[in-house]
């Protein structure tokens, strides 16, 4: 799914959980490589968007997953949470990086320094080649969500025709009343 695909079909979700300093183009990007572009099997089966680990009680897929650990490259099962929709596993991300573990990303001022703090708070192991990634995939978003069409801006537009058009219904109405 190409970048502008991804923005029409999860912005909503984005902007839903987004803050000052978790702006839509970064969650996007964020979910759009740990989902594989919305297409992994763990967003597939468990509208999973965030590599997001499940904690005890929680429902969960097993997949395997490639970590570094001490510097090489390891595949190692990993229990991932289930979420019932897109929405819950994005307001999830959301409130995980509320925790005190994550507060240096929501007081980054801009992408290249949140994907770094993401790292130091270990939500990825991938190192400076992902989180350089990220930083390019962010800045990615922030054009496609600029060149996205503002439909809101019509809002007044269109409740001026409607409320226009039942005066002129009302009015009609009354004449022949």
């Amino acid at each position: 799914m190409s970048v502008p695909e991804y923005v029409n079909k999860y912005y909503s979700e984005a902007l839903a959980v987004s803050s000052k300093n978790l702006p839509p183009s970064f969650i996007l990007a964020h979910s759009y490589l740990e989902s594989g572009r919305g297409t992994s099997q763990l967003t597939r089966e468990g509208n999973n968007f965030f590599g997001v680990k499940a904690l005890p009680g929680q429902q969960y897929l097993t997949l395997k997953t490639r970590e570094i650990i001490n510097g090489k490259t390891v595949i190692l099962p990993q229990k991932f949470r289930k979420y019932g929709s897109a929405r819950d596993s994005f307001k999830s991300y959301a409130t995980l990086l509320s925790t005190n573990r994550y507060k240096n990303v929501l007081q980054a001022r801009d992408h290249l320094t949140r994907a770094k703090e993401l790292s130091k708070a270990g939500y990825f192991t991938a190192g400076n080649v992902y989180i350089n990634t990220l930083n390019k995939v962010a800045r990615q978003f922030d054009q496609a969500i600029k060149d996205r069409p503002n439909n809101t801006a019509l809002l007044p537009l269109i409740g001026i025709a409607i409320l226009t058009g039942i005066l002129v219904i009302s009015n009609k109405k009354n004449t022949f009343a």
